[in-house]
């Protein structure tokens, strides 16, 4: 179960980005998991939900998932695939390379700023996506 180590090191990367904002805590988390990131999004949300208990305000997780796509290197196309079947949607060759799909990346973060004992400002920290 490597989902507990990625979220774990997921922590870390929030950590790193409001560093710079000592009084904000993390309201949400977005993350895009691609179906070859060997990943399982059923312990990967159990992995977040687990370790985000230890986090005052518990931070709420939004899991999207990246679609598989392959561009092919014969006829050029840019087409979506299945894992068990990587090939051009267009000629059927099967020379093609993953565009996207195997990776996972965290798309943003909602942060609140505290105003007195409330917590009344939702401000965005978006990570552009690649």
């Amino acid at each position: 179960m490597h989902e507990f180590s990625l979220v774990e090191a997921l922590f870390e990367e929030v950590d790193r980005w409001t560093r710079d904002h000592p009084t904000a805590v993390v309201e949400s988390v977005r993350v895009r998991v691609g179906p070859l990131a060997n990943v399982e999004p059923t312990i990967f949300r159990l992995a977040f939900e687990q370790l985000a208990a230890l986090r005052t305000p518990t931070p709420r997780l939004e899991l999207e998932e990246e679609p598989l796509t392959v561009a092919c290197l014969n006829c050029g196309q840019v087409t979506e695939a299945v894992p068990q079947r990587l090939h051009c949607r267009q000629c059927g060759a099967t020379d093609v390379r993953v565009q996207t799909g195997d990776r996972i990346l965290l798309l943003s973060l909602t942060l609140l700023y505290p105003k007195s004992s409330f917590f009344v400002e939702d401000t965005r920290c978006e990570k552009p996506s690649p």
